[in-house]
């Protein structure tokens, strides 16, 4: 169960930091990355949000936690 709950953590922190969109299906080789920017604050109230819900533990919140103070500095 901790390992579904840490693959949930790194599935939520990577939709957080960065959203890659492929447009043209098939034909077309053009691929488009889009960058999603989120503030410091937004990120902890997602990160809070799945630990409120149970989808993480505390020591996982903390960690990730942790882990986006680093990325601010």
């Amino acid at each position: 169960m901790s390992r579904m709950k840490t693959m949930v953590v790194v599935f939520l922190v990577g939709m957080m930091l960065t959203n890659v969109t492929i447009t043209g299906c098939g034909s077309s080789p053009e691929v488009q990355n889009t960058t999603t920017t989120q503030t410091y604050g937004q990120e902890l109230l997602d990160l809070k949000k799945a630990y409120d819900e149970g989808a993480i533990s505390e020591k996982e919140y903390n960690s990730a936690k942790k882990a986006m103070k680093k990325k601010y500095e």
